[in-house]
């Protein structure tokens, strides 16, 4: 089974800490993965709740689907502690009835896998992204783009996202 990180959780961030120092993103080694409830990833850094416009997004982190959410997360480290996987479920906060669930593949070769299971919602646009470590530039922050469609919390075209798996990865030059 799977550990539980947090349960029905609004406006929190939690922490695992990671297994060995070979876990990396950007070609960067994080030893402590953060969590926060309203669909975001941060890396060795803790941004507690993370802000839901894109001017409050936190530097090296990795917004997967970020709005006003309540979330449940658990985890499990696999294949000698290799590769986390990540389960993230939920609702829309003020939505009843607007779910969704989304699996993770984080492994130590620079890569997280990101598959869209379910999306039952028609609400709050969603923010997808990553945000480099460069915060007077916006050149190293990356929105989604999928048939045309930015989520840049301008877009709540779910239709677009379920079934789908994201792949954020580095070559690390190895």
């Amino acid at each position: 089974g799977m550990t539980s990180l947090y349960s029905n959780i609004d406006e929190a961030s939690y922490s695992i800490s990671m297994p060995n120092s070979n876990f990396k993103v950007n070609n960067t080694i994080y030893n402590t993965l953060y969590v926060c409830s309203n669909g975001a990833l941060s890396f060795d850094t803790n941004y507690g709740n993370i802000g839901l416009s894109i001017n409050q997004y936190a530097l090296n982190s990795f917004q997967f689907f970020i709005a006003d959410l309540i979330s449940t997360c658990s985890y499990k480290f696999v294949n000698n502690n290799t590769v986390l996987l990540l389960l993230f479920t939920g609702r829309f906060y003020g939505y009843i009835g607007q779910t969704y669930s989304i699996k993770f593949i984080i492994s130590q070769n620079n890569s997280i896998q990101v598959y869209y299971e379910s999306i039952n919602a028609s609400s709050a646009p969603v923010g997808i992204v990553y945000i480099g470590n460069n915060s007077s530039t916006t050149s190293d922050d990356s929105f989604l783009t999928i048939n045309g469609v930015t989520f840049n919390n301008s877009s709540n075209q779910y239709s677009l996202l379920v079934g789908k798996t994201i792949v954020l990865s580095y070559n690390d030059g190895g």
